[in-house]
Parts: structure tokens; sequence; C-alpha cells
């Protein structure tokens, strides 16, 4: 969900706001502390340079974006948390195609957000 409303409401969440979400991620999920703050950071600096590079982009950029910066979130976070020679990768390939797959339905939820509160 913070991926699509960074790629598709701009200006909903400011820059910094990856580290205190990220930190609320470290807590719940019980990863190591810092690991989100710096993969959501990561993703977000990701972002703001891809938006320098494009001047124009469409449903599938974004969700070829938001694709890549899953995968690199989940497997920076395995890395992180999980050591080398255990063997989830089965697990995170699954979670990581699942997420890809749910992007279209967040990024309906904020488009549709957007529209009710008269967005950008």
């Amino acid at each position: 969900m913070l991926l699509a409303w960074r790629l598709l409401a701009r200006f909903a969440f400011r820059p910094w706001a990856a580290a205190p979400l990220g930190l609320f991620d470290d807590l719940v999920s019980g990863q190591p502390l810092g690991s989100a703050v710096l993969m959501w950071s990561l993703a977000f600096v990701g972002i703001d340079m891809l938006e320098q590079r494009l001047a124009f982009r469409d449903y599938w950029q974004d969700w070829l974006i938001a694709s890549g910066l899953i995968a690199a979130c989940i497997l920076g976070g395995r890395f992180i948390a999980v050591p080398v020679g255990a063997h989830v990768d089965t697990v995170l390939i699954a979670q990581i195609v699942v997420t890809m797959l749910c992007f279209p339905l967040a990024a309906r939820i904020v488009a549709f957000i957007q529209n009710k509160r008269g967005g950008e």
C-alpha cells in the first residue's frame, strides 16, 4: 500500500515518512529493528530517482516499478533477518508473487480514495 500511495499520489507522503512507517513495520513484523526502515527508505529514494528520469509513467510502468521494489525489499529483509543457509526461498518467492499480484488492488484503492477526496 505504501508503494501504491507513493507512486499514484505523489504528495500524500513526505519522503521522510518511510522511516517511521518502516519502524512500525519492524515492530509489528518482528524483523530486526531498522531493516524495514532501511528498505522502505531506499525504496522511496529509488522512486524519487525514477521520477526524475521518467517524465511520464503509465499503469504498467508503475506496476513494474512496484514489483521490483517489492521483490528488493522482501529479499533484502530476508538477507538481514534470516541466515543464508535457511530454506525459506520457496515461501519468499510465493510471497513476492502474491504481493506483486495484489498491487493492482492496492492501486485501485488508492485511486478511489484520491478521487473521493479530490486529489491531484
